[in-house]
């Protein structure tokens, strides 16, 4: 919110492109929100900026254990760590004046694994949000997000991981396994 007031919504923020080599090995260009403004509000003992500095390790998985994006070489994340030792990676998009946070809330320790020690969130009308919130309000979470980038909704609004122990938890129906 600081830096709304400072800078106003977003979506007026001055936009920034970067180009980087994709998960095929092909040239690909994109064009974001600068919201490395943001890191101006936090508490930052290593900034690592768009290059690959060490900030982040170099293997992530999701939840059902196939290959992550590797957000150290990306170079349209803006990636640091804070002083309580979490990672964070920002990306703003074109076109919404939106953007993703992907949390490391352990750092570089293991597992480094979606849903587990790494969660995604959303910037959505300059609110930040947990990813998919709305999406995992039905059905069984995961069937909804076998990837786990819909955990972090999980975690905060039920205060657990049980998730990572059963399978069969279902927003409003079942939200701990000793149900």
């Amino acid at each position: 919110m600081r830096a709304i007031n400072d800078y106003g919504e977003m979506e007026y923020w001055d936009k920034t492109s970067y180009d980087y080599v994709d998960g095929n090995g092909e040239n690909q260009s994109l064009t974001v929100y600068n919201i490395d403004i943001l890191t101006k509000y936090l508490n930052i003992i290593q900034y690592c900026g768009h290059a690959s500095k060490g900030c982040f390790n170099e293997k992530y998985i999701k939840f059902d254990n196939s290959k992550e994006r590797d957000f150290e070489n990306l170079s349209y994340y803006n990636k640091f760590i804070l002083a309580d030792g979490t990672i964070i990676a920002l990306q703003g998009y074109e076109n919404n004046g939106n953007g993703e946070v992907w949390i490391d809330i352990n750092g570089k320790k293991r597992p480094n694994r979606i849903g587990e020690d790494t969660f995604l969130f959303s910037i959505t009308n300059s609110k930040l949000i947990p990813y998919g919130l709305d999406n995992i309000k039905t059905g069984k979470l995961l069937n909804k997000s076998p990837n786990g980038y819909f955990f972090a909704g999980w975690v905060l609004t039920f205060e657990n991981m049980d998730y990572l122990h059963c399978k069969d938890l279902e927003w409003g129906k079942k939200n701990k396994c000793s149900q």
